[in-house]
């Protein structure tokens, strides 16, 4: 079940203090921290990354 566009807005704190925390992380490391399902970290980032509190960073080049 999604949740209400009301309920992310106001939701994530979890995830900003994880991020304040560890600087980065992966979605999964977020998901194993929080306990959120997949579809509420899916929700609260996007919240986030559209209300600018954190940014979407891409694959490290070492990754690569």
């Amino acid at each position: 079940m999604r949740e209400d566009a009301q309920t992310v807005r106001f939701a994530g704190y979890e995830i900003i203090d994880y991020l304040y925390i560890n600087g980065a992380g992966t979605i999964k490391e977020i998901e194993n921290h929080t306990g959120l399902s997949q579809n509420q970290l899916a929700d609260r980032m996007q919240a986030l990354i559209s209300q600018r509190f954190v940014e979407k960073l891409g694959v490290p080049k070492f990754l690569q």
